[in-house]
């Protein structure tokens, strides 16, 4: 004949057995169960490549910049939206006088949040990309910064005033949520 052992006696021998493990057991224990609940994603960031739920950043601004000496003037502003992060990974500058030789006489640069940005992406004068064949960068941004493409002209310009087209693309998108207890760590969308 079977012995059956009721619910109370098998929860108390459940306790004895726990309270009997080696703190080496113990140990085993709760790492089989994180190793359960650990899943990898096989993906790039989301900052390396734009996903489908990016959006695009695709600005561009035709200035006319006197030819009287000047102060850095903003061009163009990207701010980062909420709950989002942003990458800006081209820019280019398009003097439209075909006789201008980037000289210097006309000076670019970057400031992310009020704070021009180092790596020679602040005071150059030299062509670097164009509209149409942008020259490749990365800017990381995180949501609420703010990015400004500025334009100064440094010496009096004896063509008088000149046209010149800005632009940046780039992408911005959702930030990843970590949960707990999912068995996922991170669900990126």
């Amino acid at each position: 004949m079977a012995s059956t052992v009721s619910p109370d006696q098998y929860a108390y021998d459940q306790m004895v057995q726990a309270r009997q493990k080696t703190p080496e057991s113990r140990m085993s224990d709760a790492l089989m169960s994180a190793a359960r609940r650990f899943t990898v994603t096989a993906a790039q960031p989301a900052h390396v490549r734009p996903t489908p739920f990016s959006d695009s950043v695709d600005m561009t601004k035709t200035i006319a910049l006197p030819a009287a000496v000047s102060a850095y003037q903003i061009a163009l502003t990207f701010i980062c939206p909420k709950g989002r992060g942003a990458r800006i990974e081209q820019y280019g500058v398009s003097v439209q006088d075909a006789t201008y030789t980037y000289n210097g006489s006309i000076l670019w640069a970057f400031k992310l949040n009020g704070a021009f940005l180092a790596n020679g992406l602040s005071n150059w004068g030299e062509q670097r990309g164009s509209s149409v064949f942008p020259r490749k960068t990365v800017i990381n941004m995180n949501f609420g910064d703010r990015l400004d493409f500025l334009i100064m002209r440094a010496v009096l310009g004896t063509n008088g005033t000149q046209n010149v087209q800005m632009n940046m693309r780039g992408w911005s998108y959702r930030m990843r949520n970590t949960y707990q207890f999912t068995q996922a760590s991170a669900t990126a969308y």
